[in-house]
């Protein structure tokens, strides 16, 4: 009983997020909320199919979109609700002919804890200097 008193007072002291999952069916909308104040940071993600059972019955379990994480990020990230479509118009048809479904794991957080996208790097090469011929 204390271990759970001071695991939850850790909880509330220290605002740990735990990880949600959403899953929705192809065709379907998947709406992501989070309390107000906290905004949404994307850990994963797939459009597609992984498992037999989910969105109907299918063998083909390794049917993953390529960009399925960055694209629910783009979307998502730092918000405080989105909408995306479980459709093959958002993520393109990782396999033809299979029920798909869009799964996602993420964390609702303080918007200061979502870690900027990195810098574009811009690589200028030097202008090579001009040689005057006589």
């Amino acid at each position: 009983m204390q271990l759970s008193i001071v695991l939850l007072s850790v909880v509330c002291l220290f605002g740990i997020s735990y990880a949600r999952q959403k899953t929705t069916c192809e065709n379907d909308n998947m709406k992501i909320t989070c309390d107000t104040g906290k905004v949404i940071d994307v850990t994963e993600g797939n459009y597609g199919r992984t498992d037999a059972d989910t969105c109907g019955s299918s063998s083909n379990t390794n049917c993953k979109a390529a960009d399925s994480a960055k694209i629910l990020r783009n979307k998502c990230e730092g918000k405080n609700s989105c909408t995306v479509s479980a459709s093959s118009d958002v993520f393109g048809d990782p396999c033809s002919g299979v029920q798909k479904y869009l799964w996602i794991r993420y964390r609702c957080v303080n918007p200061t804890d979502i870690a900027p996208p990195p810098e574009p790097v811009v690589v200028v090469e030097p202008e090579q200097p001009k040689v005057k011929k006589n």
